[in-house]
């Protein structure tokens, strides 16, 4: 049976029928919050957009098709410049090669022409208004046409990661998984950062399972496990900046409990902390320790990428 409270609030919803009404009763006390129409417009259509996500991603991972843009268009405001920007995008000579490069970037390789046009529609008269982009163009006699050009320019200038790429680290990550007494293991983790790595090891047939990440970091962290070979993995290594930062947060010390765990977290005059770079934590004095041992000792480190 309903309690008089539920019944009174019961009443006050049928009261305030016919606009919307968030209602919050906590420790005695009631709260309404009655938003505004656009708000509630904003909610309708981020709830209609992610129904269609969820549709079209349910799509892929069911049948592997290729869904309908075209049937989605009325849920997203009408780009302008689309045609505009879409023939610049067909005029250029080697869009056929950024096409390839591009379905070996993306995780679902479908409607590239589009998918390109509409990213070079953000660069348009309203969005670089007054900008310093905008300025330098002005200066320079630059239109728009040949701002899409140039960023196609660069975009098929980019050494990207080929299928023959791909094919050759799987081949390898499979051959270095047999080594004895050794470990793999990402400089931060792939499943929580979602970065290039995670893609190119999806790319290459491994499944977010194939790996138990945490597992193989902690086996770093203690003294029951023998190991001789560690072999840190990336998707690219072009200057090691990535590598050195991270291992600059693995090999630090730390006084005590308390130090580590604000070092964790804090950004230290740096863009992120080393919780928001995903990196794997240490969560004990011991670990951190045992982890610089580890690595100090081990017989030889390889990196793969």
């Amino acid at each position: 049976m309903a309690s008089r409270t539920e019944e009174n609030i019961q009443e006050l919803k049928d009261k305030l029928r016919g606009s919307a009404h968030y209602i919050l009763l906590k420790e005695k006390k009631l709260f309404i919050y009655t938003p505004q129409k656009e708000l509630l417009k904003c909610f309708d259509r981020i709830n209609r957009r992610k129904d269609l996500y969820d549709k079209v991603h349910s799509q892929l991972k069911e049948g592997n098709t290729i869904p309908d843009i075209a049937a989605f268009q009325n849920l997203f405001p009408e780009n302008k410049n689309y045609s505009y920007v879409k023939d610049v995008v067909l005029g250029f000579t080697n869009l056929p090669e950024i096409k390839e490069q591009l379905k070996s970037h993306y995780k679902n390789a479908y409607n590239i022409l589009d998918r390109l046009t509409n990213w070079m529609s953000l660069f348009n008269q309203e969005s670089i208004k007054d900008s310093v982009l905008e300025m330098y163009m002005q200066e320079k006699n630059i239109d728009l046409a040949f701002l899409y050009t140039t960023i196609m320019t660069v975009l098929n200038k980019h050494v990207y990661i080929s299928n023959n790429h791909i094919e050759k680290f799987s081949d390898k990550i499979k051959e270095i998984s047999s080594i004895e007494d050794s470990i793999i293991l990402p400089i931060k983790n792939p499943l929580n950062d979602g970065n290039g790595l995670k893609r190119l090891l999806e790319k290459s047939g491994f499944h977010d399972r194939s790996f138990n990440w945490e597992k193989q970091f902690y086996s770093l962290c203690n003294n029951s496990t023998m190991i001789k070979k560690i072999i840190i993995i990336t998707d690219i290594a072009v200057s090691g900046s990535q590598t050195v930062k991270a291992f600059q947060y693995y090999m630090s010390e730390h006084k005590n409990v308390e130090t580590l765990i604000a070092f964790n977290n804090d950004k230290n005059g740096k863009f992120k902390s080393p919780k928001e770079e995903r990196y794997f934590l240490f969560d004990k004095i011991e670990e951190s320790i045992t982890f610089k041992d580890k690595i100090k000792n081990c017989e030889e480190i390889i990196f793969v990428s």
